[in-house]
This record gives structure tokens, C-alpha cells and sequence, in this order.
């Protein structure tokens, strides 16, 4: 894969020199999805995200080529699908960017890391080379809910009537219950945009 490559040609005309501009552009960039250990539905919502954005890895190459336009296809693997590619039998669970290398094309590497009531949602992008060439992280905060609490006793009092009885509501401190932070649809989707504008594509 290459991003870009500008050769000068310089030729003699009517005494004159005239320069040829010739522009190479990338071949069709294929990207693989690795998974998230700790979760198969969010491997499977990091994939989905990053095929629905996948015109985000368009736009960022062809503006390093413009005023040239990248017209390759962006093409996204999946643990799903990888076995599809190239007949490919490496060990994708496991090495997933070592087989990135050997099958010359780009791995998304997803990781948590979380903490009481916060987390971090990342995202790298490794070339063909095993070189981060994109990362993102999105924040995700955790809360802590406060649940009120009462007590409801009933007493019997004599009045003039007779015997009646009579409620008291008592009121305690509210029990604090921390809501551990939770990766959404839209985390995987911001993460994954954010992703996409920044590769580096003058390293690619």
C-alpha cells in the first residue's frame, strides 16, 4: 500500500524544461477487526461501526492526495469473515496483528481500560507493518445514584371518636449505589470516527 508517490520528470522541449507530474495512488486498503476480549457484542459493535464509517478512511487519504481523489475500496474484516480473505488460516484470535503483517493489510486492536466509575474506550490502527498509524479513546463515566429511603410506621391514638390510627413516614439518608460506567453504541461510534480522520497517512 502506498500513499502517495510524486515523481518529477524532466524533459527537454523547444528548449525548454517541461515537468510531468505523475501521481501513484493507494491500492484497495483492507482493515481487520480485532475483538475485545472481555465482550463478543462489543467486538461485534466495534466491526459494525467501523464498516458504516468506512468512507472516513476515503476522506482522510484522499486529502493527502488532493487535489487527486483516492478511488480504492476500503474493505473491512471481521472475525466472522477473515477466513474469507486471501483463504487465509492465521491465527487471527490470538495474533491478530501478527497476522496483519504476514497478510499485508491494517488491524483495529480495541482495549478497556476501566477504573470505579470511569473507563476508557480505545481504538488503534497498525498498518501492514505492525505500526500505529491511528489511535483514538473516548471516556466513559460511571455515576452514583442515590435511592430513597423511608419508613412507614403505623401508630393507634385515642381521641374523642375512639381509637384511631395514624401514619408516620420517616425519612433516612438515601443509599448511594455506584452505576459502574458502560461502553454504548455511541462510544464504539465516536471512537471509531475519531480513528479513521486522524491516520497518519503520511507514514502509511
Amino acid at each position: 500500500m502506498f500513499l502517495g508517490l510524486i515523481l518529477w520528470l524532466f524533459m527537454p522541449a523547444q528548449a525548454e524544461d517541461v515537468n510531468y507530474e505523475v501521481v501513484v495512488t493507494p491500492s484497495d486498503v483492507v482493515i481487520f477487526v480485532g475483538e475485545q476480549e472481555s465482550s463478543k457484542k462489543l467486538s461485534k459493535l466495534i466491526s459494525t461501526y467501523a464498516k458504516l464509517h468506512r468512507g472516513m478512511v476515503k476522506q482522510s487519504i484522499t486529502n493527502a492526495l488532493a487535489p487527486a481523489t483516492y478511488d480504492g475500496k476500503i474493505r473491512i474484516y471481521d472475525a466472522d469473515n477473515i477466513k474469507y480473505y486471501k483463504s487465509n488460516k492465521c491465527d487471527y484470535k490470538n495474533k491478530p496483528v501478527v497476522c496483519g503483517v504476514k497478510n499485508n493489510h491494517w488491524t483495529i486492536m480495541p482495549s478497556l481500560t476501566v477504573e470505579k466509575l470511569h473507563a476508557n474506550f480505545n481504538l488503534i490502527l497498525l498498518d501492514e507493518n505492525g505500526v500505529t498509524i491511528a489511535s483514538s479513546s473516548v471516556p466513559i463515566w460511571g455515576f452514583v445514584q442515590l435511592l430513597p429511603r423511608y419508613k412507614k410506621t403505623t401508630v393507634t391514638e385515642n381521641s374523642m371518636f375512639g381509637k384511631v390510627q395514624r401514619e408516620i413516614l420517616e425519612q433516612y439518608p438515601p443509599k448511594r449505589k455506584e452505576v459502574p460506567p458502560l461502553v454504548t453504541s455511541s462510544h464504539v461510534s465516536d471512537a471509531i470516527m475519531q480513528l479513521f480522520l486522524s491516520i497518519e497517512v503520511e507514514n502509511i
